[in-house]
This record gives structure tokens, C-alpha cells and sequence, in this order.
């Protein structure tokens, strides 16, 4: 039976290495009040030995992650921290078997300051919305 792994890895910094203490314990507190069967909350938050001491390193757990969660926890430190500017990260949708359509990912670009989604693509709905138009377009020219 095919298994389909979300993964990611990316870094947030927090300004300071107290903020990222703070963001640390802020996802620990998150993932204890989720049910012990459920990866924590759709990723894992931690330092990273190669980033600064005011980064965290935000990754999914064995190809289990939720983007969702990550841009609400992210929102959350940029609130708690008065973050500001741009973040993103992307991800990748993958699969154990060569199966069709079985493969994507998506990208997304946040707005610290608002919280807000500046803009993001999820190939499994770009790819056919870009096939479609170029099947138009050389319909069109056809003519």
C-alpha cells in the first residue's frame, strides 16, 4: 500500500534567543494538548544546530506535516515576537510508489506583520489550470 509523506524544513527567526525559548515552549504547549496518537500539531519546532540561537526549525515528523498549522503557529510568534516583513517555505507531497498523481507540493508567502497569505501555489491544482490554458491557447491558434 502506497504511503504519501508531506515534507518540509524551514527556519523562523524570532528576533531573539529568549523568542525562540518562547516559541519552543509555546509548540510544546500545543502539542500536549493534542491526543498521543496524532503527530503533535502537524509539525515539529526545535533549535537547529547550524541556525542562530534566535531561529527555530520548524519540519514535519517522518513525513507527517500539516502547512496549515505551520502558518497559524508561524502567525502566532509573529504576534507574540511583533515579527515583520515576509516568510515562506514550501513543501513537497510525495509517494511511496511511482503512481500518477500521486506527487505535488505547494509555496506559500506569509506577511508577518498581518498574518496574512500573500500568495501561494498547490501544483496539484496549478498543473491542470496551466495544461488547460495552454490546450486553449493552442486550440485558438489553431483556428
Amino acid at each position: 500500500m502506497a504511503e504519501y509523506p508531506l515534507r518540509f524544513s524551514v527556519a523562523l527567526d524570532t528576533g531573539t534567543a529568549a523568542n525562540a525559548a518562547e516559541a519552543i515552549a509555546l509548540y510544546a504547549a500545543l502539542a500536549s494538548t493534542v491526543a498521543e496518537d496524532f503527530i503533535a500539531p502537524g509539525f515539529v519546532v526545535g533549535p537547529h544546530p547550524a541556525l542562530r540561537s534566535s531561529t527555530i526549525w520548524i519540519h514535519d515528523l517522518n513525513g507527517r506535516g500539516d502547512p496549515e498549522r505551520v502558518v497559524t503557529f508561524v502567525t502566532r510568534c509573529a504576534e507574540l515576537f511583533g515579527l515583520e516583513g515576509k516568510w515562506g517555505f514550501q513543501w513537497a507531497n510525495t509517494c511511496s510508489e511511482p503512481l500518477l498523481d500521486a506527487f505535488g507540493g505547494g509555496a506559500l508567502v506569509l506577511n508577518l506583520a498581518t498574518g496574512e497569505v500573500v500568495d501561494a501555489v498547490h501544483t496539484d491544482a496549478w498543473l491542470p489550470v496551466r495544461l488547460d490554458d495552454d490546450a486553449a491557447g493552442d486550440a485558438a491558434r489553431q483556428r
